[in-house]
């Protein structure tokens, strides 16, 4: 019965953790760029069922086992790892000139925040008040050569990432800087830190830059959050039912122990 307790509030730890992991998908399912997170469940070791009594004959050279088996038995289950799930969302049209859509799966570029260099793919972007290009919250876009600066004049970017400016007076664009885009050995293990940004981690490995032809933009389009809100719905139905479930087998298992107690222990 004991055993029972514990299986069952083990479920009910999984199935709370797996809400809450649901529960912040679909908060974010208007959030440019998110990306969903999933929760992957290990189940604990199975245990064989014996008769007991009769386990084991010992001899000389050993011991071997003799007892019926008389079955498997769960022990509960865990939630082993919280995983992103970083598949492209589907691209929205703004046509605004600095919004872009990274086409590439995997692809990131680095901004500048007050806690250090930052990788995003929410390409949602402003100029400051100097004509620095930013993103939506304010953290300056890294280019090959630090911030980049348009001043007053007129700019354009184009499918690999690069700026090219000109005077209003002027009808050839020159060369600025290009927004660098960066991959990693192991992006699952990048750490997010809100607004679709993530951190590198030593289990990620460092930032590993791209070619510029390796990666290209949709300009005037940003990408969507990659969060299903129907599934995510009947994940979240589905969690809550398992919880109550497992909830109604502890009660159980408490009025059970509390009869043997009782009632039994005073025969």
């Amino acid at each position: 019965m004991v055993r029972g307790l514990y299986t069952a509030a083990a479920g009910m730890i999984v199935q709370n953790e797996r809400i809450d992991i649901i529960a912040n998908n679909l908060a974010n399912v208007n959030t440019t760029s998110y990306k969903q997170d999933q929760a992957i469940v290990k189940e604990f070791p199975q245990m064989l069922l014996h008769r007991m009594n009769e386990k084991f004959f010992i001899y000389d050279g050993g011991a071997f086992d003799i007892a019926p088996i008389v079955g498997k038995i769960g022990t509960g289950a865990e939630v082993n790892e919280k995983f992103t799930d970083f598949r492209t969302g589907s691209f929205v049209q703004t046509e605004h000139p600095l919004d872009f859509a990274i086409e590439t799966e995997g692809a990131f570029f680095s901004v500048m925040t007050q806690y250090g260099k930052m990788y995003t793919r929410n390409g949602e972007l402003n100029l400051n008040n100097d004509g620095t290009i930013v993103t939506k919250q304010g953290y300056v876009v890294l280019g090959e050569n630090g911030p980049i600066n348009v001043a007053n004049k007129d700019f354009k970017l184009d499918q690999f990432g690069q700026v090219w400016v000109k005077d209003f007076n002027s009808s050839n664009y020159s060369y600025l800087d290009r927004i660098p885009f960066y991959s990693f050995e192991d992006m699952k293990y990048l750490e997010k830190v809100g607004d679709s940004m993530y951190k590198e981690t030593r289990y990620s490995g460092s930032a590993q830059l791209r070619e510029k032809n390796q990666t290209r933009i949709h300009v005037g389009f940003v990408e969507a959050s990659n969060v299903n809100p129907i599934l995510e719905m009947v994940r979240l139905i589905e969690a809550q039912r398992s919880y109550e479930a497992n909830s109604k087998t502890l009660q159980a298992e408490d009025d059970a122990t509390s009869r043997a107690i009782n009632q039994v222990g005073r025969m």
